[in-house]
C-alpha cells in the first residue's frame, strides 16, 4: 500500500519548486512448512516515509534540470535520497 500527497509552486515560467511527502506499507511475509502451521516471519513489514523536496529549471535551448532531495522519516526509510535528472525536448 502506499500513499503520497504533495504540492508544487510556479516561481517563474521556467522554474518551480515541490515538496512532497511518500509512505509506502509492504506487510509482513508469512511462511508455511509442509504439514506445518503457517507464520508469519520476524521483521518483514516495512515501513517507508520520506519528505522530499525538488526543484525544476527550464533553458532556452530546450533542456529541463531536475534536483530533488528526500529524507527518511522512519526507520526503514533510507536516510537521503539526491537525484539530478536532465531532459532534452525536441
Amino acid at each position: 500500500v502506499q500513499l503520497s500527497g504533495g504540492l508544487a509552486i510556479a516561481l517563474n515560467d521556467r522554474s518551480a519548486i515541490s515538496f512532497s511527502v511518500a509512505s509506502a506499507f509492504a506487510a509482513s511475509t508469512r511462511t508455511k512448512p509442509p504439514g506445518g502451521q503457517e507464520s508469519r516471519v520476524p521483521g518483514s513489514a516495512s515501513n517507508t516515509t520520506t519528505f522530499n523536496v525538488g526543484a525544476s529549471y527550464v533553458l532556452r535551448s530546450g533542456w529541463t534540470f531536475n534536483g530533488q532531495l528526500a529524507a527518511g522519516l522512519t526507520p526503514d526509510a533510507p536516510n537521503f535520497i539526491i537525484g539530478m535528472r536532465a531532459s532534452r525536448s525536441f
